[in-house]
């Protein structure tokens, strides 16, 4: 069924701002531009497109919505930010997570979004500003070194870099890489998650997770990092399988004691 799932058309899901818009309303104002659609009943603010130029809209250039995939969403009610958290999103680009985080928090409190990369960075502003989401303070930096400059966070998310396995119909080109690459992205995962515990306040919540499917990736990372960090209690791992779940993905939830 996995491997069935890997291949055909690929469901395009988008997330209702609720800053500027409510479900119904956006459904109504899409359907008079010509876009076919329902809503999703696992989420509470997300559509399933099923025709139209949707990112061509003036729904779209008036930022009643962004892309999102339902795993993803999902992913970001585990780590349940709430108004005025101060929230880290260590692995950003090209925003996605930081906007529902934002939206979540009604926008109100602080979300620091980071990436590698000054285009990256741009891109985060770019959805920011067309959300108007007001509280994302997008900055270049490295997810596996701790920066003592930051505050401390209630909630940090490592959506970390991985091998993709439970997104390969996105992603087609995984399917020809070697696979030996995964072995070096463990340790860069874990390193991540291992930082990404720095900047937590007591009692604060850390959610770790990927696109992937793998083990070694996912649950054998979660359990070096608990044997390693005594001040910390698992609560939740979840691993959503794509032809069940739109997405494959895996998200643990972590609580700093």
């Amino acid at each position: 069924k996995i491997l069935e799932s890997s291949i055909g058309s690929v469901p395009t899901f988008v997330r209702v701002n609720n800053l500027k818009v409510t479900v119904d309303e956006l459904i109504s104002q899409l359907e008079k531009e010509g876009i076919i659609l329902k809503k999703v009943e696992k989420s509470d603010n997300s559509l399933e497109i099923l025709s139209g130029a949707v990112f061509k809209t003036e729904c779209y250039k008036k930022g009643y919505f962004h892309a999102q995939d339902l795993a993803s969403q999902t992913c970001i009610d585990c780590l349940n930010p709430q108004e005025n958290d101060i929230v880290f999103d260590l692995c950003a680009a090209p925003g996605g997570k930081s906007f529902t985080i934002a939206e979540k928090m009604n926008n109100k409190g602080k979300v620091y979004s980071f990436d590698l990369y000054e285009h990256k960075i741009k891109l985060i502003n770019d959805g920011a500003k067309r959300l108007d989401i007001t509280i994302i303070d997008a900055q270049i930096g490295d997810a596996a070194a701790f920066n003592p400059d930051l505050p401390k966070a209630d909630k940090v998310l490592c959506d970390v870099p991985c091998a993709g396995l439970g997104v390969i119909r996105r992603k087609p080109e995984i399917k020809y890489k070697d696979f030996g690459f995964v072995d070096k992205l463990c340790d860069l995962q874990y390193n991540i998650l291992n930082n990404a515990s720095l900047y937590l306040k007591e009692k604060g919540v850390l959610v770790y997770s990927t696109c992937s499917l793998s083990k070694s990736e996912n649950e054998d990372v979660c359990n070096r990092f608990l044997n390693e960090h005594k001040n910390f209690k698992l609560e939740s791992m979840v691993t959503l399988i794509p032809h069940k779940d739109s997405d494959g993905f895996f998200f643990a939830r972590f609580i700093k004691e």
